[in-house]
């Protein structure tokens, strides 16, 4: 059993890369071939050159890598049988999600999806933004001045978006990664492809605004990308600096807490910013649950369809 889940395991790996290096291939063809249709797509004007699709094409694979580095790191802290690659390994109905929101993102068909759901207007409106825009604050700054900026500012904007997604309008829609019943590091991931288009648009002024070099911002998604995955693992961190400074996996824990007193805590990367609109809970000793009213329609095996049928039951008011 354990070869055969192996085996499954890999053949959804090497299936969402194919998937991936042919949607990357079409994206090109689109992109040289029809002008007119390049501010509708990701790869678009709003990046620059070669540099532009070499970020684009290293993203499933820095995302692969970030992931699988963070499940070692949690291995090594925790042992095996209380991590999060035990769990995956034999996933409940919920980590089966997260594999397959895994397998979206890896493949490139949550861009697709994010696409299709907004018929191109999230790409067309961040790469307007994006040529509009590009003023360069920081094009001459230092890389560490340029990467301490970027921080504190995508810091800022996380914590207003994620905000943003518990408001009655999108809480159908990001309540996919809430419905998790279980927190692993690849729930990380777990985000439908509206809330990905959503966090597209939003972060494309800033990120045109202040222009870091493209070094900086791969520096500062490789960061985020394994703070992102580590936050939702089951570490404890059990320092007061570490709390004072950052939203640790504890505090992060209490953001996923099914508990009322809970709800719409701790939605930052760093802590000043939930402190400072008071939305900061510390941290809590003892086992918590975690998951959504509803949640069971998110965990279901119809996992595909259901990318679908929320946003029908959105649109519709019945989410």
């Amino acid at each position: 059993m354990g070869f055969r889940r192996a085996a499954a395991l890999t053949l959804l790996v090497l299936t969402a890369a194919a998937g991936y290096l042919l949607g990357l291939w079409a994206v090109y063809q689109l992109h040289a071939t029809y002008p007119a249709l390049r501010p509708f797509l990701l790869a678009g004007d709003g990046i620059a050159g070669a540099q532009g699709w070499l970020v684009v094409a290293m993203t499933p694979l820095g995302l692969l890598a970030i992931l699988l580095g963070s499940l070692l790191i949690e291995v090594s802290v925790l042992g095996y049988d209380r991590s999060a690659l035990r769990r995956l390994v034999h996933p409940s109905a919920s980590g089966k999600v997260d594999l397959f929101y895994v397998v979206l993102r890896l493949s490139g068909a949550v861009q697709v999806l994010a696409f299709v759901f907004t018929l191109g207007t999230v790409y067309y409106a961040a790469n307007a933004l994006q040529s509009r825009f590009a003023i360069g604050l920081l094009a001459t700054a230092p890389l560490p001045a340029q990467f301490a900026v970027v921080y504190v500012v995508n810091s800022l904007l996380f914590y207003a978006s994620h905000r943003l997604m518990h408001t009655r309008w999108l809480w159908p829609i990001h309540k996919v990664h809430h419905a998790a019943a279980e927190l692993n590091l690849v729930t990380a991931v777990r985000n439908h492809p509206i809330d990905f288009a959503v966090m597209t648009l939003l972060y494309a002024l800033p990120g045109a605004l202040l222009g870091a070099e493209v070094r900086v911002m791969l520096a500062y998604y490789a960061v985020n990308g394994v703070y992102q995955a580590l936050v939702h693992s089951e570490l404890r961190c059990g320092s007061p600096f570490l709390d004072a400074v950052w939203i640790t996996p504890d505090a992060h824990r209490i953001h996923h807490s099914n508990r009322p007193d809970h709800w719409n805590r701790n939605f930052g990367i760093l802590t000043i910013w939930d402190k400072v609109f008071g939305t900061y809970h510390p941290p809590e000793p003892g086992p918590l649950t975690y998951g959504v009213e509803g949640g069971e329609t998110l965990n279901r095996e119809e996992r595909f369809r259901e990318v679908f049928a929320l946003v029908w039951r959105w649109m519709t008011r019945r989410a």
